[in-house]
Parts: structure tokens; C-alpha cells; sequence
């Protein structure tokens, strides 16, 4: 996990902040996923709510961790990520979504 996290640190603003969103959007799709199937298949109730719980754990979070971590610490690095996340959201709130 080292090594990750030195490769993760290397990379751009940029590269990190698709690293965590991909990650983000992998386990918000996939916890969707599974809250879908624990509703339509009560029979499975319990393992898909173990699966849920499980993608709900800070260990699928690690890193949003290290880059928490990292902006807590550093007050330059914390102000561009801070920057970029507020572009994104400026890109997803300007998005259409094909509603008219």
C-alpha cells in the first residue's frame, strides 16, 4: 500500500482528483447496485447488507484518505485541490443531463 500511496502522491492535481473520483464513483454505483438487489431479493437480505456495510468502510476510502490527509497538512496543496473540486462541481452543475 506504500507504494501506492508514493505513485498516488506523485501524480498530478489533476490525475489524484480522478483517481478519488473514479474510486468515488465505482463504490457509489456499486453500493446503489447492492441496495437495489437487498430490496428485490430478501432471500439474499443479509449477505447483500454485509456487502453494503462493507462498501461503506473507510478501507475503500483510502484515497479520499490520503488526500484529506495530505490537505490537512499542507495549506498550498489543500487550496488546489480545494480549487479543483470546485471546478468539478461547477462542470457538473453546468451539465444539461438531457433534461430540457
Amino acid at each position: 500500500m506504500v507504494e501506492e500511496e508514493r505513485a498516488f502522491y506523485s501524480a498530478s492535481i489533476d490525475d489524484q482528483m480522478n483517481i478519488v473520483l473514479e474510486a468515488m464513483i465505482f463504490r457509489n454505483l456499486q453500493q446503489l447496485k447492492t441496495r437495489i438487489e437487498l430490496k428485490s431479493n430478501p432471500v439474499r437480505n443479509w449477505e447483500k447488507s454485509m456487502e453494503l456495510m462493507l462498501l461503506s468502510s473507510p478501507s475503500f476510502m483510502y484515497h479520499e484518505g490520503w488526500l484529506t490527509e495530505k490537505c490537512v497538512k499542507e495549506k498550498e496543496y489543500r487550496e488546489k485541490i480545494l480549487q479543483k473540486i470546485d471546478e468539478l462541481i461547477k462542470k457538473v452543475e453546468d451539465k444539461d443531463h438531457g433534461s430540457s
